[in-house]
């Protein structure tokens, strides 16, 4: 507008400072505003560096921590499914020394299963107290009927408690606990 004006422009050009001369964009504005803020500015653009690297990094590390879980998961998986198939093939072959009447190399790998089983699942699981019964058999097979008598007692209590009264195995424990003691008479 006038000589004043446009020397108060050039003023504040210099001084990093909005024209008036028009009107400021916003980009203009916030060039402007960064000249004059230049130690604020720099501050604030490293933090959002510093954030934009390290939520990179981070997720980077997410995605390779990701898929090692998922590796070490189907590891896991493999051992496991394996060790299964190994106690089912000690199984059989223990039934199988039974059969044989081989009853104390029976008894010997069915109580190796059971530590194992105990070990790894706890006494009241359902495959545990199936291998205690098949020990117990074994006694019985053997002509023990004195420990036979006394483990089959002790392991229809378990049983009792884990499996509850009516389950069929507790059932079948209770029967030859009856038939024994029948015999006895």
């Amino acid at each position: 507008e006038t000589a004043k004006d446009f020397a108060g422009d050039v003023l504040r050009h210099v001084n990093h400072e909005p024209i008036e001369a028009r009107p400021p964009s916003t980009l203009y504005r916030l060039r402007k505003l960064a000249r004059r803020h230049k130690a604020t500015c720099a501050a604030g653009a490293a933090i959002a560096a510093t954030l934009v690297v390290a939520t990179i990094v981070s997720t980077w590390s997410l995605i390779l921590m990701t898929g090692a879980w998922k590796e070490a998961r189907d590891a896991r998986d493999a051992a496991l499914t394996a060790q299964e198939q190994l106690m089912r093939n000690l199984e059989e072959l223990a039934q199988s020394y039974a059969n044989q009447e081989r009853f104390e190399d029976a008894r010997q790998l069915y109580e190796n299963l059971l530590m194992s089983r105990r070990s790894q699942f706890g006494p009241a699981d359902r495959k545990t107290l199936e291998m205690q019964f098949e020990i117990v058999l074994l006694t019985k097979q053997q002509g023990r009927s004195d420990a036979f008598s006394m483990q089959l007692t002790e392991l229809l209590a378990s049983m009792k408690t884990s499996l509850g009264d009516q389950d069929p195995l507790t059932l079948r424990t209770a029967d030859e606990l009856a038939g024994l003691k029948i015999m006895e008479f």
